[in-house]
């Protein structure tokens, strides 16, 4: 059991390191997916192929038989999100106010760099999101154990935003959602051949429909 405390403690070092650097420093910096989405983007790649290496022996135990199927979907919908973050800024005006006074909330902007950063931000999420998938089987969980530790300590992990951002509306966002997927993404990643596919769909397919209806939303208001 000591190799588990281990494994989680290296999880969440893995986790809270990147995000703490990004945050203390880039910020700071005035680098963001706005200012430079291709910086941010190479920094949470740089991450992520790091984190693969090191625990590469855990990753790769995840169902992998070849399918095309995921690979499909996978590419009609990377497509269909370029083609909405061109588009939809034609129709519909952001609440430009609203982000001068919330920078730190740029994840919201419906623009291209932002889109193009985030692929690689969640695939860094992704990583870890299956690494600790892996931890918790091995530890001998059942999936219903899996999904409640899942829950608690990737919840934990989202629960600093809640004083990054003062206790605004999308740090608790962030954190209802991140304990829910829970009952998603273990389940898929240990359970479907290429699961984390589906898993990274999901989790892009969540940023899409939130910055979508909340440029809606704020837009009726």
């Amino acid at each position: 059991m000591s190799d588990f405390w281990i494994n989680i403690v290296s999880w969440l070092i893995a986790w809270s390191v990147p995000w703490g650097i990004f945050l203390i420093f880039f910020y700071k910096a005035n680098i963001t997916q706005i200012t430079h989405p291709a910086w941010t983007a190479s920094y949470f790649l740089f991450f992520s192929i790091i984190t693969f290496i090191y625990f590469k022996e855990y990753l790769i135990q995840v169902p992998h038989e070849f399918s095309f199927t995921p690979f499909a979907i996978f590419i009609l919908l990377f497509l269909s999100n370029i083609i909405s973050y061109l588009f939809i800024p034609r129709y519909i005006k952001e609440p430009r106010n609203y982000f001068k006074k919330y920078p730190e909330r740029e994840w919201l902007e419906i623009k291209f760099g932002v889109l193009v950063s985030r692929f690689i931000e969640l695939l860094s999420q992704q990583v870890l999101i299956v690494l600790l998938s892996v931890f918790l089987q091995q530890a001998g969980f059942s999936m219903i154990q899996i999904m409640a530790s899942f829950a608690l300590i990737f919840g934990a992990a989202h629960a600093p935003l809640i004083l990054i951002q003062h206790g605004g509306w999308p740090s608790y966002y962030f954190v209802i959602f991140s304990i829910l997927s829970a009952i998603v993404f273990p389940f898929l990643i240990l359970n479907v051949e290429y699961g984390f596919i589906y898993a990274y769909l999901i989790h892009l397919t969540f940023y899409e429909i939130t910055s979508i209806a909340f440029v809606i939303v704020h837009r009726k208001k």
